[in-house]
């Protein structure tokens, strides 16, 4: 859990800021278990191919007013956080709002890592594993590929404003993996 920075919802790497504050506040960030997630944005937005995980950005004159520059797989990622961003805005603007709150509450935002669940379905490494170019399995030909491609759209896509995104992120924002389904695929 080293080299992580502050705000990072999960345990045991959470952590707030080391800067001594003027004055007490209430911060908070959001951090989800979404394994089963991977799986549907790879088989439904990314096609099942690496490719669509992160194609290449299209130059400003193909780009329209009309439609993202960005791959669906980030589309299909920040189309499911923005409602739970706007809810958490919104749950600062009420807390702002209120005349009864003297402590001051602010959003971090979200960490899009895909974290793991306890239940099989929600296995990262498995839904790494509906990708085609990984035909062998988790940690077989094109694991790394993948896993590449689908850390750098979630820590440059999606909080883009340039791909018209604007999801605020904090915290490790990666892929975790789940030891108990690693070592299944390595025995």
């Amino acid at each position: 859990m080293a080299n992580l920075g502050p705000y990072v919802p999960f345990f045991p790497g959470a952590k707030a800021a080391n800067k001594k504050d003027e004055s007490f506040r209430i911060r908070f960030a959001i951090g989800l278990e979404n394994g089963a997630l991977l799986k549907d944005l790879l088989t439904r937005d990314a096609g099942q191919t690496i490719a669509n995980i992160l194609p290449p950005k299209r130059s400003s004159e193909e780009n329209d007013s009309s439609s993202s520059s960005s791959s669906s797989f980030a589309a299909g990622l920040a189309d499911t956080v923005r409602p739970l961003q706007t809810i958490c805005e919104s749950v600062v603007t009420d807390w702002e709002g209120s005349s009864s709150s003297s402590v001051p509450l602010e959003y971090i935002g979200l960490d899009a890592s895909f974290n793991p669940s306890l239940d099989d379905e929600g296995s990262v490494a498995s839904a790494v594993e509906v990708l085609k170019e990984v035909p062998k399995g988790f940690g077989g030909a094109g694991t790394i590929a993948a896993t590449a491609a689908m850390t750098t759209a979630i820590q440059t896509r999606l909080s883009s404003k340039e791909d018209g995104f604007n999801i605020k992120l904090t915290g490790y924002n990666g892929l975790m993996m789940e030891e108990r389904r690693i070592k299944i695929v390595n025995s």
